[in-house]
């Protein structure tokens, strides 16, 4: 797999937060950057798909 690099500037109490999980989680911060943006993309998606149904199920009603 291909990697990107991305530079990004933080907010101090983020990166204070993901220092402090790192130790708890022993995991890298780009092993936990990389989690955190996939649950971010999932949940988009969900959303997403899901505005998708509800207008959807509203221009059926109407239609009808």
């Amino acid at each position: 797999m291909q990697k990107h690099r991305y530079l990004t500037h933080l907010d101090n109490g983020l990166w204070d937060d993901l220092q402090k999980l790192k130790k708890l989680d022993n995991q890298s911060i780009n092993s936990l950057m990389n989690t955190a943006v996939r649950k971010l993309i999932r949940e988009r998606v969900s959303e997403v798909a899901q505005m998708r149904k509800t207008r959807t199920t509203l221009d059926n009603m109407v239609s009808v």
